[in-house]
């Protein structure tokens, strides 16, 4: 049990409570990104990586339980938190052009994420063929991707079953998560760049 874990999987729900879904999503992203990566040779290596991903689940425990203390709180209050999915059958199907319009929009009136997205796959494709540098994206860049297509993922559901239609009409509050977005493929791409030039920048000093 790692405490660092504990800390890194709830102080994002203090800054915003989506994080409750983000944050798993994210970790997700970089344990299939791993698996991708690893050897199955026998039941117990997959029994070991059962565990393993057993044991770092557990590390969630503070961030649900918070989130379940806060919750409780806001009913007791009266107090507004985190929207729910409505039944289906009330959905914003008919604004799904809208919806995605609105997304696409928004994205690119903050273009670095979707240059930071051009930049990725044109080095996956680019280096498609090569194991090593392969194995190096699928540490770095390849968890961010998929991370990324997860978030609008989860929005665009979001916007159908949990928003009004005006609000998914608009896709609101879309624009805030870019950024956070951008954020980590940039993160991703200066790792990679550093990973792959490290010995000329370790002659550099």
């Amino acid at each position: 049990i790692d405490t660092n874990l504990f800390f890194l999987f709830l102080f994002p729900y203090f800054i915003k409570d989506e994080a409750v879904y983000f944050v798993p999503i994210l970790f997700f992203c970089f344990w299939l990104s791993k698996l991708g990566q690893s050897e199955i040779q026998s039941v117990s290596s997959v029994i070991k990586m059962a565990r393993k991903l057993a044991i770092q689940t557990v590390h969630f425990a503070p961030l649900f339980m918070v989130m379940m203390i806060w919750n409780k709180y806001c009913n007791q209050n009266g107090l507004n938190f985190s929207i729910a999915l409505q039944p289906i059958d009330t959905w914003n199907f008919d604004v799904v052009p809208q919806i995605l319009k609105s997304m696409l929009s928004q994205t690119l009136g903050r273009p670095y994420l979707l240059i930071g997205l051009i930049i990725s796959i044109f080095l996956i494709l680019k280096n498609w063929n090569s194991n090593i540098l392969q194995s190096k994206i699928r540490r770095t860049i390849l968890p961010p991707i998929m991370f990324i297509i997860a978030m609008h993922g989860f929005l665009f559901i979001a916007y159908l079953g949990a928003f009004g239609e005006s609000g998914a009409a608009r896709a609101t509050s879309f624009s805030r998560y870019i950024a956070p977005a951008g954020f980590l493929i940039w993160v991703a791409l200066i790792v990679y760049w550093v990973t792959q030039h490290d010995r000329m920048i370790n002659k550099s000093f």
